[in-house]
């Protein structure tokens, strides 16, 4: 009898603690506290110490959406904020369950396209001027610049060596010298006569790739602990050539960083309808111009699709991310027009909302459908992560070059408008860089 009523006690008390978890559980994430759990536990063993110091959903099950998640709530190392809803596998992770600030925790990188789109209404205005703050939507935490180590290299047309003299001189700001000079670029070439042929007849897109009328050359950066690296990349390269051929050209221009603690931050886009209107002129005049806009938004995707699926497939390549292309402020819709224009002007939504979704909204889709395929294997994210710079830029035409007259061979010259280049000193350029050593302190291996 006395045993039995031992055995009893035992089974009331396992109980009465299981019904003091779920009530536990059962609270806000927020409101969940080591004390609380304690209370109940006070006198038992049932949750070790790592338990307890666990976010509490760890021990929740979850409904898993595919065959590859868990039916478990874990936090795995390559979780973001965008795979709460989507992956067990991430559920208990703290940006999921919400125990981190309310003021907003979350990756700005990690955002879905709905929630970029609010990010342009973030912009704040105090006795110092302008600042850029994205509240709830996610945290832009506030990186000294002198924390950055490691190599980072900036991939793109002459928007990207803006942001990187910008960088170059935020380091150099905050007493880190840096001594730079000028490389050669990476060339794309092909050993195959296939490939040979198909540079022949996109000979017009491969000169465009690294085409410079400002006279920027790929340049290298060094300090103790740091080295910064700009190489020249205003479009991909094209996607029909043979997979050998574009890893080659990758490899080269990543070399820098090959095989150790770096990141490649790329962007482009915007040449793309450069090209189109350089390369299919007889066919804009038959056309109306939207048949060749068309081959030049195919080629930028597909050339996103391509640079992911080596991406997947190259685990010496240095984490990548990606900057969206930043908006234009010219008059008559926002889009560099071969006419002067006498100054910047505010971008409306609906001219905004266009070209989000000719230069941005491709790469989150194709993000989305190797992410959704597995292509990078079971259980892992393509190792590419996009940095929300269009929406937070569309309010601010005021902080482009402005005008600007250039001379003339003949020695003329003649004002117009710079609107799509900022000012080094601007708020935009402030919030791209932001961004940029934001993301660079969430990486697995964080450099700043």
């Amino acid at each position: 009898m006395v045993r039995r009523g031992l055995l009893v006690r035992r089974r009331n008390a396992a109980l009465e603690r299981a019904r003091h978890e779920r009530a536990v559980l059962a609270q806000p994430s927020d409101a969940v506290t080591i004390s609380a759990v304690l209370q109940g536990l006070r006198g038992h063993t049932l949750l070790s110490h790592r338990c307890i110091c666990q976010s509490p959903t760890t021990m929740s099950s979850c409904t898993p959406h595919s065959a590859k998640d868990a039916s478990t709530a874990s936090c795995e190392p390559w979780c973001q904020p965008s795979h709460c809803k989507r992956w067990c596998k991430c559920a208990s992770c703290a940006a999921c369950t919400g125990a981190s600030s309310r003021r907003g925790s979350g990756d700005c990188a990690g955002l879905g396209g709905a929630e970029r789109r609010s990010l342009h209404e973030r912009w704040e205005r105090n006795a110092t001027g302008w600042h850029y703050a994205p509240a709830a939507a996610c945290e832009l935490r506030a990186i000294d610049p002198s924390r950055l180590r490691g190599s980072v290299m900036l991939v793109g047309d002459s928007l990207s060596r803006y942001q990187f003299m910008a960088l170059v001189a935020a380091v150099r700001r905050v007493g880190r010298p840096l001594a730079c000079s000028d490389v050669e670029q990476p060339v794309l070439s092909n050993r195959t006569a296939d490939g040979a042929a198909l540079l022949a007849e996109r000979s017009e897109f491969v000169e465009m790739m690294t085409r410079d009328a400002y006279g920027g050359a790929a340049v290298d950066c060094r300090a103790s602990g740091l080295s910064l690296h700009y190489r020249r990349l205003n479009l991909l390269p094209p996607p029909e050539l043979p997979t050998l051929a574009l890893r080659r050209f990758y490899d080269a221009l990543f070399e820098p960083l090959l095989g150790r603690s770096g990141v490649a931050v790329l962007s482009a886009g915007a040449w793309y309808g450069a090209w189109a209107k350089q390369t299919h002129e007889a066919r804009r005049r038959r056309a109306g111009g939207a048949e060749a806009e068309e081959e030049g938004l195919r080629l930028f995707r597909a050339g996103v699709e391509a640079l992911l699926g080596l991406a997947c497939s190259a685990p010496a390549w240095p984490w990548l991310l990606w900057r969206e292309a930043t908006p234009q402020h010219f008059e008559g819709g926002g889009e560099y027009r071969a006419a002067a224009a006498a100054r910047c002007a505010p971008l409306e939504p609906s001219a905004a909302a266009r070209t989000y979704a000719k230069l941005v909204t491709p790469v989150l889709e194709a993000l989305e459908r190797h992410r959704g395929r597995g292509r990078c294997g079971a259980g892992h994210e393509p190792p590419l992560r996009v940095l929300p710079a269009f929406w937070p830029l569309v309010p601010r035409h005021t902080d482009h070059l402005g005008l600007q007259t250039p001379s003339s061979a003949g020695g003329a010259s003649k004002a117009r408008a710079d609107c799509t280049h900022w000012r080094p000193s601007s708020p935009a350029m402030g919030v791209l860089n932001a961004l940029l050593l934001d993301a660079l302190s969430r990486l697995p291996q964080p450099l700043a």
